[in-house]
């Protein structure tokens, strides 16, 4: 409250007229300032110290140490709040107030002292509780009481909070329905510092399995009622917040949560199971039918609790083994949402991050992959770093989707700069999609990224946002760059033992021919997908074409023609390097050590050569021994050397891979 919202309409009320009307005492008249014995609770004053301010219509107390404006003598006399304070002037005073700024203040919070309980409830707010499903046996059993405010006459009804010997502690207000406005809210505390945070405390029954939690403590009254074993935090959407609710929670093996029908019932319901589905208990979450808020409404409409099971969501963090090859076995065939037709690549739910160089063409590839999705039905955020006339112009070189009005409904394109880690955290939660791109990682972190040092950053940023995509089955797609480094794990993604640690697929964009910009080579990693290596371009329709197409390697084709000097017996890697040397420089093919090492691991992947030890690991000491064939099947890599690949491309990706 500014000092502009109440000096105009109290200037005239007389501060020594309040005090002798308060107080019921007679100020003299002589001084200025006049001091008397303070009139106020609470202070046992023998000598005066009590200071009244005529000419600036103020007081001070010397002993107290407090004073001001008359208002403040009121509140400090009364024990009122400052809006009590402003009631108490408009009916006692006569003073009609003007609030021409509006208060924003924290919902209602009314001292204690100014509400009276009533000895017998009114008809009107028992009538109420009745439609409201809760009987008369109820309403004694659980205390609920109905409170006046000496002020204004309102009602309130109590809810009582127990503590665990059942000892009323505290009130829960809800004011009368028909004094319910938007600017205040319903409920509030009569004692604002003796909080309970669990309803109904002393009734938790801790030998059952299963728990209920709802929003309000009404909805928990009536769930005792119809038998079940329930609770509710007093602090209704910021249960999360509560953690004496979730200690409590976590005793129990079943949790049914009955959120509102709302957008606060949504998020307390996922920050809930967000919470609570990383331990081994089950979680069982019950959506109110349409048009239907909450548990009351539910009973009112003539339902119960029974006809909204079947329709129930589990959630579970452990899973039996049956039930997971059970889900596969159902699931298997709707969980590959496909990847420009190449199945086996990006499933739902799944992390994938898309790399590449600076103006190698992610973005490009990434808006042609959420274009084909939506034309498949998915509903596809976009979250981009690019303005709307740059996406504007993007659209409309893909004529295929440009035409499509069904698949233009389903992608849903947001600069990216609305949001940061924790607004994509709460786009996620209210979900409504299929697929999340967010274009770019490092713009999404909002920190400049520049080699693999920062990986915990990477994962303190990204691992929250690939955990909840994971529960709601939303399938994440991160675009970031790549950087130069000397791990060949990972192929050049910056950053890439967190990325690779938190992913579930790494597609990583290279050029094939530097003179040319339409052709690239996407290099696929991931957990449980097989290694693959895909070619394509744009079209002339700008449209993704993939092509089998593949650079010639003079390398390869040398190491293929030499076969024959090592096929007699195993040979170190150096005696073939040196032999490979003398004749690469008479056909002036160069070469360093780690290219001819790759070559060599490749061509044992295409059983070219064999390997000891055939298996491939840093610092390990190998040996050759090339493998001849018959003449019709004499070399594989010839064909992958052909101008169009058919039947190789599942060998050439495995080989096209650092490992």
């Amino acid at each position: 409250m500014t000092q502009g919202y109440y000096s105009t309409q109290i200037e005239n009320l007389n501060i020594v007229e309040i005090i002798e009307k308060e107080a019921g005492i007679k100020v003299p008249l002589r001084g200025d300032p006049t001091l008397i014995n303070c009139p106020l609770p609470g202070h046992s004053d023998n000598h005066p110290s009590f200071a009244i301010y005529r000419r600036t219509n103020s007081w001070w107390c010397f002993g107290c140490n407090r004073g001001s404006r008359p208002i403040d003598f009121l509140i400090y006399y009364n024990g009122f709040s400052f809006k009590d304070a402003l009631r108490y002037i408009e009916i006692h005073y006569g003073i009609q107030i003007n609030r021409t700024i509006e208060a924003k203040s924290s919902p209602k919070k009314e001292t204690c002292n100014v509400y009276q309980p009533l000895y017998s409830f009114p008809d009107d707010l028992k009538e109420y509780l009745h439609s409201r499903k809760l009987k008369d046996e109820t309403i004694a059993k659980f205390k609920l009481i109905v409170f006046k405010n000496k002020l204004t006459e309102e009602r309130a009804i109590g809810i009582p909070l127990f503590n665990e010997r059942g000892e009323v502690v505290n009130w829960k207000m809800r004011i009368e329905p028909s004094k319910e406005n938007e600017k205040e809210s319903k409920y509030w505390f009569l004692f604002e510092g003796k909080k309970i945070n669990i309803f109904p405390l002393p009734l938790i029954d801790f030998n059952k399995e299963e728990i209920y939690i709802c929003e309000g403590e009404f909805d928990a009254i009536l769930l005792c009622q119809e038998g079940y074993n329930v609770i509710t935090s007093t602090t209704g959407g910021n249960s999360i917040k509560n953690e004496e609710l979730v200690n409590i929670v976590k005793k129990f093996k079943k949790i049914y949560l009955l959120p509102d029908n709302d957008d606060t019932g949504k998020r307390w319901s996922f920050e809930l199971k967000e919470r609570l589905s990383k331990l081994p208990i089950e979680i069982i979450e019950l959506k109110m039918p349409e048009g239907i808020k909450d548990v009351t409404e539910l009973y009112q409409s003539g339902k119960t609790i029974e006809d909204i099971l079947n329709e129930a969501e589990v959630v579970k963090s452990f899973l039996t083994i049956d039930e997971i090859l059970a889900h596969e076995k159902e699931e298997n065939d709707k969980s590959d949402i496909g990847f420009f037709g190449h199945e086996g690549i990006i499933f739902k739910g799944s992390a994938c991050l898309i790399s590449g160089y600076p103006k190698i063409g992610k973005t490009e590839l990434a808006i042609r992959f959420a274009c084909e999705l939506a034309k498949k039905g998915f509903i596809v955020y976009y979250l981009s770093e690019e303005d709307n006339n740059t996406w504007r112009r993007r659209l409309l070189k893909i004529h295929s989707f440009y035409s499509d009005l069904e698949a233009k409904k389903n992608l849903k394109i947001c600069p990216l700069a609305y949001f940061g880690i924790n607004g994509i955290k709460e786009l996620i939660e209210f979900g409504g999609f299929d697929v999340l791109i967010v274009d770019t990682l490092r713009s999404s972190i909002g920190t400049d990224l520049k080699d693999e040092k920062e990986a915990q950053e990477i994962i303190k940023s990204v691992l929250p946002i690939v955990e909840i995509t994971k529960r709601r089955d939303i399938t994440l797609v991160f675009i970031h760059h790549q950087t130069k480094t000397t791990d060949t794990s990972i192929r050049a993604v910056a950053g890439s033992h967190a990325l690779a640690g938190i992913v579930d697929v790494i597609l990583c964009i290279f050029p094939i021919d530097e003179n040319n910009s339409k052709q690239r080579r996407i290099e696929i990693t991931g957990r449980v997908i097989e290694p693959k290596v895909l070619f394509y371009e744009m079209d002339e329709n700008n449209e993704i074409k993939f092509v089998n197409f593949v650079k010639k390697d003079p390398l390869m084709d040398l190491l293929i023609e030499l076969k024959p000097k090592f096929a007699d017996r195993y040979y170190e890697t150096k005696e073939v390097r040196t032999y490979a040397e003398k004749e690469g420089k008479q056909r002036k093919i160069e070469f360093t050590d780690r290219e001819f090492r790759e070559k060599m691991h490749r061509l044992y992947e295409l059983d070219e050569y064999d390997r000891k030890p055939p298996k491939r690991s840093r610092g390990a000491k190998y040996f050759w021994r090339a493998k001849i064939k018959n003449q019709e099947n004499e070399s594989n890599l010839k064909n992958e050397n052909s101008a169009n690949l058919t039947n190789n491309e599942e060998k050439l990706s495995i080989l096209d891979l650092p490992y």
